[in-house]
């Protein structure tokens, strides 16, 4: 029984570096949103690039063009709301909002939701 609280302390501890880790060093607290610090990132940009193409409006003839800015949320994963701008088939450009959840030691992505963002 004596070994229960140090098995809970260590995974406590792993936890934590984990959170931090993912965080960069920056201030957030898990569960809080925070602006993701570098949008032109390669990762972030493929995110929104790939929730266009998991969205049903991408059959529709919608493309990606870039994430101009972001939130992140540090959860069992991290959640993003990316702002996006994309170009439909007649090539007009219109802003939309995608909440993406990424959990990648397990190789999870799924598209939370995908809208016209607010003007």
């Amino acid at each position: 029984m004596a070994r229960r609280p140090l098995v809970l302390l260590a995974l406590l501890a792993m936890t934590l570096a984990v959170a931090s880790a993912v965080l960069g060093g920056h201030s957030e607290r898990l569960g809080e949103w925070g602006p993701i610090p570098n949008v032109k990132d390669a990762h972030i940009q493929e995110l929104g690039g790939w929730a266009v193409q998991h969205a049903s409006l991408a059959r529709n003839g919608l493309w990606f063009r870039r994430v101009t800015h972001g939130e992140q949320q540090v959860v069992s994963g991290m959640n993003y709301r990316l702002f996006i701008d994309a170009e439909d088939d007649s090539g007009k450009n219109a802003p939309y909002l995608a909440e993406v959840y990424e959990q990648s030691w397990t190789k999870t992505r799924q598209l939370k939701s995908f809208k016209p963002a607010a003007n």
